[in-house]
């Protein structure tokens, strides 16, 4: 007679790593740097710390765009989102990459202002931002904020707190175009050994590589920079 033994085999997988692309772009010029006179003029007590896009500002966002989509090549607009800190400078650098790109909406993250000097100085929390219906906004940043959506994060959000739930929120495979402020970039290009001068909508090119079950595992590395040439 015969005796038969069925052996089981388990196979354990690892955790799946996951890995998204994500592009860090600095706001146009801003209109203080340039006129500060005339800045002090149009400021109000509420909003003297978010100055808006000069024109030339707005065409550096175009420029970079151009640029952002050479990068991108043939990826589909489902996999890229568009996130954005919430002053007037980065929501109208935002709303001209989201129209040379194709993509229809932009998501606030509170923390991406964390980095800016105001917000050190007076605490995130504490500063006024204008709403998207107000005239310190053009057509092509109302379009882009309608419907609004709900922001990502909070106000107490470090700078690198709002990456990490942007990151937290891409697939795998898809892309993040984040626009937020020079200090923020400063720190993160500083903090993975990149020291790069970050000019007027200058992006840097990163992917981040992490396990998913555990977030401090994330491996950052960047691809290079990329500068309009109306910067200079």
């Amino acid at each position: 007679s015969y005796s038969f033994c069925t052996l089981l085999v388990c196979t354990v997988h690892p955790h799946m790593s996951k890995k998204c692309h994500v592009l860090f772009v600095r706001h146009g010029e801003r209109l203080d740097e340039v006129d500060r006179y005339r800045w002090m003029r149009e400021a109000t007590d509420e909003d003297h710390h978010d100055p808006p896009l000069t024109d030339r500002g707005r065409l550096q966002a175009q420029d970079a765009a151009r640029l952002i989509k050479e990068e991108l090549g043939e990826r589909p607009k489902d996999e890229v989102k568009l996130y954005v800190s919430p002053s007037v400078r980065t929501l109208a650098t935002a709303a001209e990459l989201g129209t040379v790109l194709g993509l229809e909406e932009m998501k606030i993250a509170p923390g991406l202002y964390a980095c800016a000097a105001a917000a050190q100085h007076f605490g995130l929390e504490n500063l006024f931002f204008a709403a998207p219906g107000t005239t310190r906004f053009t057509d092509a940043t109302r379009d882009k904020l309608e419907p609004h959506p709900e922001p990502l994060g909070h106000t107490n959000d470090t700078f690198e707190a709002a990456v990490h739930r942007i990151v937290d929120a891409t697939p795998d495979g898809h892309t993040a175009i984040i626009v937020t402020h020079r200090e923020g970039m400063y720190s993160h290009n500083e903090q993975y050994g990149q020291h790069i001068r970050v000019h007027y909508c200058c992006t840097c090119v990163y992917s981040c590589t992490y396990d998913p079950e555990t977030p401090d595992s994330r491996e950052w590395v960047m691809h290079g920079a990329k500068i309009p040439k109306l910067d200079h």
